[in-house]
């Protein structure tokens, strides 16, 4: 129930003053399913999981919302790394 708690709060935080009239994407890994939940029951914002994100998706989308996981998942999905990984990985 707590992380159910926390997600609602997340999700109501972030876009309960938000005046976008065109919709907003959230991406959130499979793990994140519980913030996915609290996102869902928001006007004019979509959810989907980084797998089933498609160009179609991003470019429909008037804004985007990416948790740290999605966008690793989307970047390791398109082959690319994100700057500041080489040197993460030189440390």
């Amino acid at each position: 129930m707590g992380a159910r708690l926390r997600g609602d709060l997340l999700g109501g935080a972030l876009l309960d003053d938000w005046n976008q009239s065109r919709p907003t994407l959230v991406v959130l890994a499979a793990e994140e399913s519980d913030a996915a939940l609290s996102f869902r029951n928001i006007d004019r914002v979509g959810v989907l999981e980084a797998d089933q994100v498609g160009v179609t998706d991003l470019v429909g989308a008037a804004s985007l919302l990416l948790s740290e996981a999605a966008l690793q998942a989307l970047t390791a999905r398109t082959g690319g790394s994100r700057a500041g990984d080489s040197e993460a990985e030189e440390s």
